[in-house]
């Protein structure tokens, strides 16, 4: 079973964790800036770009996915951000 959490750029303050303010400048620089090697990037079929971080919540493993005009640490501008929450398999 799969969940999925869709937040839009209509919540322009919404902070991560660490006070991120994601929809913000320069927030893909702070991704990097906080967790380093943990942030990957990758296009999907249809050549869109994404920034990702994988963790876990509450012993669940966690997907986070940032959608991006670009790859930039500084000139990235997050459109979509999605969280999946994955359970395990029987």
């Amino acid at each position: 079973m799969r969940r999925l959490v869709a937040i839009s750029a209509s919540l322009a303050a919404l902070l991560t964790a660490d006070g991120n303010a994601i929809f913000a400048r320069r927030s893909i620089a702070r991704l990097y800036k906080h967790y380093r090697t943990r942030v990957r990037r990758a296009h999907d079929d249809t050549g869109d770009r994404w920034y990702f971080i994988k963790s876990r919540y509450h012993h669940r493993p966690v997907e986070t996915q940032f959608h991006v005009d670009r790859f930039s640490r500084k000139k990235a501008r997050v459109l979509d951000v999605f969280i999946l929450f994955t359970d395990k398999g029987p």
